[in-house]
């Protein structure tokens, strides 16, 4: 059994984790981009490949 996330850091990794847009995020959770762009990015410290990776394919599908 997975625990709740007890934090919004940690239910935005968790909802990043499953799949969801940093867009869809905030917009589910009713909160700025730009916060949850930052609760995933220091959960490493910087930047992660994964986050840059995303964001290159939701660019790539857009211009589609």
């Amino acid at each position: 059994m997975t625990a709740k996330p007890t934090t919004k850091n940690d239910q935005i990794r968790e909802m990043y984790e499953k799949g969801l847009s940093i867009a869809e995020i905030a917009t589910k959770l009713g909160i700025r981009y730009q916060r949850v762009y930052n609760a995933i990015n220091t959960k490493v410290g910087t930047k992660s490949k994964n986050v840059e990776q995303k964001e290159g394919d939701e660019n790539e599908n857009k211009m589609q």
